[in-house]
Order: C-alpha cells, then structure tokens, then sequence
C-alpha cells in the first residue's frame, strides 16, 4: 500500500517543480529540477540503505544512469526515425551525450575499482588505545 502512494506523491512534487521552474529563471529552474527530480529515489534509497539493502540501492543507481544516458536517447532516436526516414545529425548534441555516457561509465565503474582495490584492507591504529 505504501509503494502506491509513492506515484501521487511523484506526481505532485513533479507538478511543484514545474511551477516553480516555470516561474524563475531558466539556470534557477534547472537546478531545481535536478535537485527535487529526484527526491521520492532519493527518500526511497535512504529508506533501502537503512534497511541494510544497498546491493538494491547500488543496482538502482546503476540502472538510473544507464535509463537516463542510454535508454532515454535512445528510445527518441528510434521515436525520431518512426517520425521521419532522415534524421538530421547535431554534432554539438552527439558530443554531450558521449561525453554523458563516458561520465556514467566512469561512475559506475570508480567504485568497483576501489572496491577490489581496498576492499579487504584492513585499518590499524598502532597509536590508538584500546
């Protein structure tokens, strides 16, 4: 029951968000966008990771990224060329979608560097009492 009063609360804070991007400035509303966006991922990570499921909450960032550099664009491309047969290619736009995804590759893939990097290390304070 709770996970269905997840969608109106979505919702709602989408519609405020908009409201206030609509009144404010184009670089105020994108950050605020950006920044409440995401809120009901955010409150439902922080829930997850109380819980101690973060193996969930790493496959949902991980899916995250993945949804918004690769599926999304892909998925209007595809909606594009049902449109019209000849797309016209914006070299400016294919550049900050590759530099996006060379960004979420990196994302995602720092931690499990460091992960098998450090992961068994273990701290030893030879100065500290106890």
């Amino acid at each position: 029951m709770s996970l269905a009063s997840v969608i109106p609360l979505s919702y709602f804070i989408g519609m405020a968000v908009a409201s206030i991007s609509a009144q404010s400035s184009i670089g105020m509303g994108a950050v605020i966008n950006a920044t409440f966006g995401s809120l009901i991922e955010i409150i439902l990570y922080s829930i997850a990771l109380t819980q101690g499921k973060g193996h969930l909450v790493e496959g949902s960032i991980v899916g995250s990224l993945l949804a918004g550099v690769l599926l999304m664009p892909g998925m209007s491309m595809c909606s594009g060329a049902l449109r019209k047969k000849e797309q016209k290619f914006n070299a400016k736009s294919a550049g900050v979608t590759s530099m996006m995804l060379i960004m979420a590759f990196i994302g995602t893939l720092t931690p499990t560097l460091f992960y098998q990097t450090y992961g068994n290390f273990q701290l030893v304070c030879s100065g500290c009492p106890g």
